[in-house]
């Protein structure tokens, strides 16, 4: 096997997070309608999938040329929120407060939803 040079190498890396991301949007969007997550700890695991997904999503906009600079932080800002909701929320739950856990998961939810929203706008 001869050896990639840089242009190759780094084609085939945003392939491959191309395809991990496809298989991610997949997986979610299929899997979505089949099991809505009941107990707090699926709330919990639900969205810290759809954050990872977000992310991801976010930074494969960036670097297709789909979105801007100033766009990606905006975007990743708004994730930050969410992201420090379901922190709260599993701090929350940690510590037994289930009704603290589930407002900060509708938040995190609320704020995934709308990212969401805009996203599908720059796909």
């Amino acid at each position: 096997m001869r050896n990639l040079n840089r242009y190759e190498r780094d084609f085939l890396i945003w392939m491959a997070a191309i395809a991990a991301t496809c298989i991610l949007v997949i997986l979610t969007t299929s899997c979505a309608g089949l099991v809505k997550p009941e107990t707090i700890n699926q709330k919990l695991a639900y969205s810290e999938a759809s954050l990872t997904a977000t992310y991801n999503t976010i930074r494969d906009l960036k670097v297709a040329g789909r979105i801007s600079e100033q766009k990606r932080n905006e975007l990743v800002t708004q994730a930050d929120t969410a992201a420090a909701a379901v922190d709260a929320a599993r701090t929350a739950l940690g510590a037994g407060d289930t009704s603290t856990a589930l407002g900060k998961l509708q938040v995190a939810r609320s704020v995934l939803v709308g990212l969401e929203a805009i996203l599908k706008n720059y796909r």
